[in-house]
């Protein structure tokens, strides 16, 4: 394109003027030179005014057609360039804009259609904060009003702006101001960008990062990444830390190989080394990591590489999860199955484990061994197989009520391998499985039981029978030896009188003329009479504290001892005697025999204590596994325990008759009533130190020794 600015008047003026002024000057001097007249002269200067003229006129028409055309190329090519400027204006995404100094539109693009929905024309004479809310029209007409202050460019300046259909977009404007020559403001040009995916991107992605660190951080499971150059740590969360026991603000002098047991390093660095390769892209095992202070923690590691663009592992990410007491629980059930697996190959019980259709899955060798089939054979077989006596309804009954309860109980006769039927007490319990519930079943072979059983019953039958004849024997012996006992004492006491009485009546009408050793010996047979009588008494209290019905009911046992050592202390009334009874000693027994008993028990204790100078009896209670026990102790003659077998057989004596008077049938009796009321009675002593008697009235086990 010509260049029809610059100095081109310039020149064309200059150009005139050395014209103009050669023609006067030259002109003149040459016609003065001629020496012509005025009047010639005259018309000289005429002629010489239209020549300059002509001459003129041509030179400038010359000029001015030169520059016409000149300006008509200016003109094509400022079209040309027009015409290039607005089609990329159209065509670029941003919108173009032009405002003057009031902010208000003088061009707009027609990509403002596409950004905000209005049409340049609508937007001529407006200014860009018409098109904003009115916090944000505030905002940006100070920003504005600031930079056109200082006459400053407008860089990157982000507005959120409203759409025509209400919603919102953001904008980033730039542009640079507009000035005259005096520097004046005349306004903007600039470009508006539609941003608005560009930010929600951008928030996105902060919102995305956000989530990453809080799951990052809070995460439930440890989470580092790791160089994979030199295995350092660039960043782990605390759950990682307090995992291997780090110092969060330390990572930067920790590698992953300081971490990792020294016998776990050679498998990690194996599968790193295979994720590095590009052979696989993640791997997970089982490792150990060592804490500064030496404790071990297991660990399920999960890496997986972070790729850079040229497709090359730069870091990794770790995923850790303590597995410790998981290990831990997997080590104690390793140990809990193999315990129950040694129990259940060792037990003498059969183990069988059923499945809900009834086929048989494992079995031990004591179930093996009842049946005489080996375990691969009976892996797989249907328990009505082994039940040939047992209809298929019936099995499966059991099975389905088993599985339903829980649990089930029952007798079974199983075919063994030789073809013999044993029977088996079967014990069923159900437990869950991954696929579902099965039965294990623990089985007894009761056979030789059930044969013993059976052999008892028949025996205890036959012995029924023998029991039966004994007893009507015993009873027809017990009633013959009451009738004996009552005749023999009744009928004995008759001639025993006359005993007495011819022996007395002898000394009453001769016993001035009888010899003294006359009158010894009819003392002495007065004596044994006496005696006599004594032994056909005990003899009738004997027999009757064996016969009869005891009526139990409750007994006051402290309130009778008490009475019973009143009457004692009564009859002999110059002895003082300690004596203790318990409060609260009470029974369910018969009365009658039950005041027999402590009448027994204290006089024994009153008379053994006669010759000692500080006599005492107590009455007391004691618990012996369980049971109360009544026991009536003193500090008498007390006995040898080597005689302690004749303790309570009828007229056995452990002292002599001169030392303490007695016939040997009170604990005989004592024992008597106990026995009827179902307990159980016993005596220790010590020569010379005293006896303690101690007994129970209601049916229990006595206790050891």
């Amino acid at each position: 394109m010509t260049d029809i600015s610059g100095h081109a008047p310039g020149r064309i003026t200059a150009l005139y003027l050395v014209v103009a002024a050669a023609w006067i000057f030259l002109s003149d001097r040459a016609l003065l030179a001629l020496g012509l007249s005025v009047e010639s002269l005259s018309r000289l200067q005429t002629i010489k005014g239209l020549l300059f003229i002509l001459i003129t006129g041509t030179l400038l028409y010359g000029v001015l057609r030169r520059t016409f055309r000149r300006l008509s190329e200016v003109l094509a090519s400022l079209r040309d360039s027009e015409g290039r400027f607005r089609a990329l204006v159209e065509s670029t995404p941003d919108w173009v804009w032009e405002v003057d100094a009031d902010g208000r539109y003088t061009y707009v693009s027609p990509r403002c259609r596409d950004l905000l929905g209005y049409a340049p024309e609508a937007l001529l004479g407006r200014t860009p904060f018409d098109l904003m809310a009115p916090e944000e029209s505030r905002r940006i007409r100070q920003v504005f009003a600031e930079l056109a202050r200082h006459k400053a460019p407008i860089v990157a300046l982000e507005n959120t702006n409203r759409h025509s259909d209400g919603h919102d977009v953001i904008l980033e404007t730039s542009g640079r101001p507009v000035l005259d020559a005096r520097g004046t403001l005349l306004g903007y040009r600039g470009i508006d960008r539609d941003v608005t995916e560009r930010r929600r991107a951008e928030q996105a992605l902060r919102d995305s990062e956000q989530l990453f660190r809080t799951i990052f951080e809070q995460a439930g499971v440890g989470v580092a990444l790791i160089a994979s150059a030199d295995g350092r740590l660039l960043r782990a969360n605390q759950r990682f830390c307090d995992i291997a026991g780090l110092d969060a603000d330390r990572l930067d002098r920790v590698s992953i190989t300081d971490v990792v047991h020294p016998d776990d390093l050679a498998a990690d660095r194996e599968q790193m080394q295979r994720l590095l390769s590009g052979e696989r892209r993640w791997y997970a095992l089982q490792e150990r990591y060592v804490r500064p202070d030496g404790t071990a923690v297991w660990v399920q590691v999960s890496v997986a590489a972070t790729w850079n663009p040229g497709d090359a592992p730069t870091n990794h990410i770790t995923i850790v999860e303590d597995i410790t007491a998981r290990k831990q629980a997997e080590q104690a059930l390793t140990q809990e199955y193999e315990k129950v697996n040694l129990i259940l190959n060792t037990t003498l019980e059969g183990y069988l484990l059923i499945d809900p259709a009834g086929r048989i899955l494992d079995v031990n060798p004591a179930y093996c061994a009842m049946v005489g089939y080996p375990p691969e054979h009976l892996r797989g077989m249907d328990l009505h197989i082994l039940e040939p006596q047992t209809p298929p309804e019936r099995i499966r009954q059991r099975i389905d009520g088993a599985v339903a309860t829980g649990h089930a109980r029952f007798e079974v006769r199983h075919r063994r391998a030789d073809g013999r039927l044993i029977d088996l007490d079967v014990s069923i319990s159900r437990m869950t499985a991954a696929d579902g519930p099965l039965l294990a079943a623990f089985v007894r072979d009761v056979t030789q039981q059930k044969r013993a059983a059976r052999e008892l019953r028949e025996a205890h039958e036959r012995l029924e029978e023998r029991v039966a004849a004994r007893t009507a024997e015993l009873s027809v012996a017990n009633r013959e030896l009451e009738s004996f006992t009552y005749s023999v004492t009744h009928d004995l006491r008759a001639p025993l009188r006359a005993i007495r009485g011819f022996s007395q009546a002898l000394i009453d009408d001769y016993g001035d003329t009888l010899p003294a050793g006359a009158r010894g010996f009819l003392a002495q047979i007065e004596t044994g009479s006496i005696r006599m009588g004594e032994l056909i008494d005990g003899l009738l209290a004997l027999s009757r504290h064996a016969r009869g019905e005891v009526c139990r009911a409750p007994v006051d046992l402290s309130a009778i001892a008490r009475e019973l050592l009143r009457e004692l202390a009564a009859e002999d009334s110059t002895r003082r005697v300690a004596i203790q009874v318990e409060e609260g000693l009470t029974a369910d027994a018969d009365p009658r025999l039950v005041k027999t008993l402590l009448a027994n028990l204290l006089g024994n204790a009153w008379k053994y204590t006669g010759g000692r100078d500080a006599p005492e009896i107590r009455v007391y209670a004691v618990e012996k596994e369980g049971e109360r026990v009544i026991c009536i102790e003193d500090n008498g003659a007390g006995f040898d325990m080597a005689f302690a077998a004749k303790l309570f057989e009828p007229f056995q004596r452990l002292h002599h008759q001169d030392e303490f008077p007695g016939i040997g049938i009170g604990l005989a009796t004592v024992q008597r009533i106990v026995h009827r009321h179902g307990g159980w009675i016993e005596g220790k002593g010590t020569p010379g130190r005293g006896a303690v008697f101690c007994f129970t009235l209601t049916p229990q086990r006595r206790p050891r020794d």
